[in-house]
């Protein structure tokens, strides 16, 4: 008999699904303790400048966070072992409501720029065909670079992005975040 083949994983920047649900839980932590008060300045895990004391907007969640919960009621376990899973998971089920299906691209998007995907491609390539704005495509970007915790790299691309989205409607989380992630001049940019 044969065996059907099995779905392989999406290579990814993390090393695999277990490494990578760990990378996951090292940023939960990381945004939590960054929302406890006090006033004293890590570096972090990483080295990458951790302020605590600064309270967050919604206990150290992560932006992922929001996404998840804004896709419906259940959210999908997250990390996505491949790019069919996340595509089954986000979009097979859940909610309909207009904020939910916004939810669930952006967390689509997410994924794939988590993944590893540079923004210019994939990710903006499914963006046009899933007709985010422009806007919201940016919100994106900056939200999985400020949750990306351990690099300086994608901090800095947060440190750029902000500032060019400031706009009176732009979630005060964006800026808190920045300030968290010991980035306040970039943040009042």
């Amino acid at each position: 008999r044969r065996r059907a083949p099995r779905a392989r994983a999406t290579p990814d920047r993390h090393g695999g699904p277990a490494a990578w649900t760990g990378a996951i839980r090292a940023r939960r932590a990381a945004a939590a303790a960054a929302s406890a008060d006090g006033s004293e300045t890590s570096d972090g895990p990483s080295g990458t400048g951790v302020v605590s004391g600064i309270p967050a907007l919604d206990d150290g969640a992560l932006f992922l966070d929001d996404l998840l919960h804004g896709a419906g009621e259940h959210p999908p376990p997250y990390p996505f072992k491949s790019a069919t899973e996340a595509a089954a998971r986000v979009f097979g089920g859940g909610s309909a409501r207009p904020d939910a299906l916004v939810a669930k691209r952006c967390l689509f998007l997410y994924y794939l720029l988590d993944a590893g995907a540079p923004a210019e491609g994939a990710p903006a390539s499914f963006a046009r065909s899933a007709r985010l704005s422009p806007r919201l495509f940016a919100q994106t970007v900056a939200a999985a670079a400020l949750d990306d915790w351990d690099s300086q790299t994608a901090l800095d691309e947060a440190r750029a992005l902000v500032p060019k989205m400031a706009r009176k409607d732009l979630p005060a989380k964006f800026v808190a975040a920045l300030v968290a992630r010991g980035a306040p001049a970039a943040a009042l940019a």
